[in-house]
């Protein structure tokens, strides 16, 4: 056994018969206040001291300044020999990434009379409010978490007012205000320069209503998201959604196979009424007609009824001739009345067509008919045409014409034979009579 290790068991056992006694114990009450006199909470207190001659020096437990700015704790030196005794020791007080730290020298401490030492370090207040879009305050739990340093974060609930306090060293930090129904987060620098740093938390909480119907104005059940909130709209197609965070949410609206997605601006409006389309429009009046070149005009009415319908999109024709299909252009030839051409074709062609008319949210009608290029080439074959008027196509015009040629006759008739009585009464009673004059030649 060495001389090194015999000196360790002595020292040892000296120790557990009580022999040994300390040579000193120091017990300290720490305060620490920033630069303005405020205590700081929160702070690392511990001191680096020999603890013998032969282990050398060592740091005490760290102890936390409590709400007072203080820490309370004290140390032992077990060095043995007077002459190898160090009373100086070195106390720190770290808070967040910064240490500050000052020499002492031991003296006569005991629990009842401990040594009381201050000291000063860089230390400030964030002071965060939490509010709605129109300031109004708002509960919720705010943390703080260092992004300079490790194992510093704090959190509290806000008051009243919407405000929070939180006491921290120099740094940057994330502040984070979190309920049930919202979560914000800034970031902030908190420095020599800047101070004490004030933080308002704005979070808009908004409101929408979504009335969801049919082209008919019937309420329906669908399936609305914003955000990671799911709902539905109820038995009268409405649906009230609170506590909305964006004042441009991504809104999702589902009914059975239908999709629909807006975006509405919140700050501007707070309802939103959403129509599904589900009836096809209607396809009437189609009339083919055939020109004496046999070319063929398919003429047609299409409408999509409905008090909230999307209206008619796309109006198409295709003609079909021996199996061959082939799509041709369709024009609007007035309100929703349209039409298409079809080229000429041999005499005895039979010309199959078939109409597909869409409205803007895809529902779509479709009604197939056919003609046939007539034989005799040297005449228009007769076609039925639309009835316009009434009376077996006599337009209203025509009979109030007629009327008003009749009424100028028979006014002409009545004049006439009014006028011929009052010259044969006029002539029978002349003293002159004469032979009746010759009547008109026609």
């Amino acid at each position: 056994m060495s001389s090194r290790q015999l000196f360790v068991f002595a020292l040892l056992l000296l120790l557990f018969c009580g022999i040994l006694s300390a040579a000193f114990t120091e017990w300290l009450v720490v305060q620490v206040f920033d630069h303005s006199y405020s205590v700081v909470e929160g702070a690392e207190v511990y001191a680096q001291f020999q603890n013998n001659a032969v282990a050398g020096t060592m740091k005490s437990k760290p102890v936390k300044t409590n709400s007072s700015g203080e820490a309370a704790f004290h140390f032992t030196n077990y060095e043995p020999l007077e002459s190898s005794t160090e009373y100086s020791y070195t106390l720190y007080v770290k808070y967040g990434n910064f240490t500050t730290s000052n020499g002492l020298i031991a003296g006569n401490t005991t629990a009842a009379t401990p040594r009381r030492y201050s000291f000063e370090i860089d230390a400030y207040y964030i002071n965060a409010k939490v509010v709605d879009q129109n300031l109004k305050p708002l509960n919720a739990t705010v943390t703080i978490d260092s992004l300079s340093f490790t194992n510093f974060e704090a959190s509290a609930d806000t008051d009243s007012s919407g405000r929070v306090t939180f006491r921290v060293p120099i740094g940057t930090y994330n502040i984070r205000a979190e309920s049930e129904v919202f979560s914000k987060s800034e970031t902030v620098d908190v420095n020599s320069g800047t101070g004490n740093v004030a933080v308002e938390l704005k979070v808009p909480q908004y409101t929408l209503q979504i009335n969801v119907m049919d082209d008919h104005q019937k309420p329906l059940v669908a399936h609305v998201e914003i955000g990671e909130m799911q709902t539905q709209t109820g038995a009268n197609g409405s649906v009230l959604i609170k506590n909305i965070g964006e004042v441009l949410p991504s809104v999702k609206i589902t009914y059975m196979n239908q999709i629909k997605k807006l975006k509405p601006q919140l700050d501007r409006q707070a309802l939103v009424e959403v129509v599904f389309d589900r009836t096809p429009p209607i396809i009437k009046d189609v009339y083919a007609t055939v020109s004496k070149s046999g070319s063929g005009t398919i003429t047609l009415f299409a409408e999509d009824n409905g008090i909230r319908a999307s209206g008619v999109d796309t109006v198409t024709v295709v003609w079909e001739v021996n199996g061959v299909r082939i799509p041709v252009q369709t024009y609007a030839v007035g309100y929703n009345s349209f039409e298409a051409k079809i080229p000429p074709q041999a005499q005895g062609t039979v010309v199959k067509y078939v109409i597909t008319v869409t409205d803007k949210e895809g529902n779509s009608e479709t009604k197939a008919g056919s003609y046939a290029v007539p034989m005799d080439s040297t005449q228009e074959p007769p076609q039925p045409k639309p009835q316009t008027g009434l009376f077996g196509g006599i337009t209203i015009e025509a009979i109030a014409m007629g009327v008003f040629a009749f009424v100028i006759a028979a006014y002409a008739a009545v004049y006439y034979i009014n006028k011929k009585k009052e010259e044969q009464e006029a002539e029978e009673s002349s003293p002159y009579k004469q032979p009746p004059p010759e009547p008109p030649k026609i």
